[in-house]
């Protein structure tokens, strides 16, 4: 048989490595993409700089439903855990919602409280907790008691923003190599009922 390579051009990579594109079985597109919309707040070493990175990103108005998500904030980095309070002085009207690095904790501001009817009254949720002091809510909310979000996070984005978001993670894949991807992001996972 005649040589493949014959027909085809050759290219001087200079010493640079080529790879196949990747495959992930299991990707959370959707999640990708909305997280590009969202604060984003890993590395924050002071609740100033993670205050300011949530002032910034209103006056760009990017952000995508009813309320503003931030993402990666570490307690550790910043000398302590958020409050309800130090996201009241940066996001004092919009309903926040800022996860911790692990998406297993997130602290809330007043606003995002009030639309999920949380308060003083508000009873433990099992195998979660709600974080108080002398009673009241600081905002913190841990493990299972994140079910309580579901005022604010149990909507769908309209049909073109859906595609937007997934278009925005599908570009961050394709930027890092990955060429096919299985999305898992079912309504049943916090996604989206139609992830294709």
């Amino acid at each position: 048989p005649p040589d493949a390579t014959a027909a085809g051009t050759t290219v001087d990579l200079e010493g640079r490595t080529v790879l196949p594109g990747l495959a992930d079985s299991h990707l959370h597109v959707f999640a990708l993409g909305k997280a590009t919309t969202s604060v984003n707040l890993e590395g924050c070493t002071s609740m100033s700089e993670l205050q300011n990175r949530a002032r910034q990103h209103l006056e760009t108005g990017t952000g995508v439903g009813g309320h503003l998500e931030g993402l990666g904030w570490d307690q550790d980095l910043l000398g302590r855990t958020p409050s309800r309070s130090d996201l009241d002085l940066c996001v004092p009207t919009v309903p926040a919602v800022f996860y911790r690095r692990c998406h297993h904790v997130a602290v809330l501001n007043s606003a995002a409280l009030k639309a999920c009817s949380i308060g003083r009254e508000t009873e433990d949720v099992e195998g979660g907790v709600i974080e108080r002091d002398n009673g009241e809510p600081t905002g913190v909310l841990r493990e299972k008691a994140l079910e309580l979000l579901k005022p604010l996070t149990d909507h769908e984005e309209p049909f073109d923003a859906q595609k937007d978001i997934l278009l925005r993670g599908l570009s961050l894949c394709v930027e890092n190599g990955v060429t096919f991807v299985q999305s898992n992001d079912s309504k049943v996972l916090g996604g989206i009922s139609r992830p294709w």
